[in-house]
């Protein structure tokens, strides 16, 4: 029994317990720096694969007419914002480049950094607009804001310069906006397409307002309104915006209306049924203004109507 404690003290002793402990230590350090180093690593190994799914993707369009002899290519960054974008286009000529640039703002005060614009249509396209053998470059592109504004870069061949000459064009709201309404068709069969939209300078009427078609040329690097060139579709329009009429008087949003409505008729020459209209309307009490609106008298908003639609051209007597 003696001999048997003996033998148990001297294997458990201070000594041999004290080399075992450094041991188990030692490798309990070993494997949690082996954990760490594991840990450490798939960390890297997923914080990487991140960067690059964050990497945002690059959009392209391409455009081309005539042939294929002028090409275009719109390329960009996808960004939630429109100062990482970095909007650029290039056009090339017989497969030769003549011009690039990046896509500057619109030159307003505000001055947003421009993002892809096409609506339901592609941002570009390359077509010839004029008639004259030589395709146009057109970039659609938003202005910024919830529901405004659109804008085009119009490039024009410049055979002195060798280049493309860059222009803008401005649309203005959402609903004005060809690629939002009538779209780019030849309305008149002189192989010329006109641009069919909505004249958003009746805002200045009223925030809430209601647009007459608008319509637009290109000619010689200038869009031009052609409205009044075609009755057809102004007096589809009109018909348009009368059918809404029991409604505007239930809710009174006659004036918006009428404004619109009067903007077509003028054009197509039918001043005396607008004044009776207008004159009716006076007199059921339906374009009496009602708060916040101004004037308060319908008469008095008449003269404004009427001074509005000479400064925009409806009225040219």
């Amino acid at each position: 029994m003696v001999f048997a404690e003996e033998r148990l003290r001297r294997a458990w002793s201070p000594g041999k317990i004290l080399v075992m402990g450094a041991r188990a230590v030692a490798l309990a350090a070993g494997l949690l720096l082996a954990v760490v180093a594991l840990s450490l690593s798939m960390t890297v190994r997923k914080g990487l694969a991140g960067l690059d799914a964050a990497r945002p993707p690059v959009a392209r369009e391409y455009a081309s007419a005539a042939g294929g002899r002028t090409r275009a290519v719109f390329h960009y960054t996808k960004a939630l914002s429109a100062d990482r974008m970095n909007l650029r286009i290039r056009i090339e000529r017989d497969g030769k480049p003549v011009f690039a640039e990046r896509v500057p703002p619109y030159p307003r005060p505000e001055r947003y950094a421009p993002r892809p614009g096409g609506g339901e249509h592609p941002s570009l396209f390359a077509r010839d607009l004029d008639a004259d053998g030589e395709p146009e470059v057109f970039l659609n592109l938003y202005w910024g804001g919830a529901h405004c504004c659109w804008w085009t870069r119009i490039y024009s061949y410049s055979e002195e310069r060798d280049t493309y000459v860059p222009r803008n064009h401005w649309w203005g709201e959402a609903r004005a906006y060809y690629g939002f309404r009538g779209g780019l068709r030849d309305l008149d069969g002189d192989a010329r397409p006109e641009f069919s939209g909505r004249d958003d300078r009746f805002l200045r009427l009223s925030y809430f307002s209601v647009d007459p078609i608008r319509i637009w040329s290109y000619r010689a690097g200038v869009m031009h309104d052609v409205t009044r060139r075609h009755p057809r579709q102004v007096a589809r329009d009109a018909l348009h915006l009368w059918r809404f009429y029991p409604e505007a008087r239930r809710e009174n949003w006659v004036r918006e209306l009428l404004a619109a409505w009067t903007a077509d008729q003028y054009l197509l020459g039918r001043a005396q049924r607008t004044e009776r209209v207008l004159a009716r309307a006076v007199r059921h009490g339906e374009l009496e203004g009602k708060p916040p609106q101004r004037p308060r008298s319908g008469k008095a908003w008449i003269r404004v109507l009427k001074r509005f639609l000479r400064k925009t051209g409806y009225i040219q007597s």
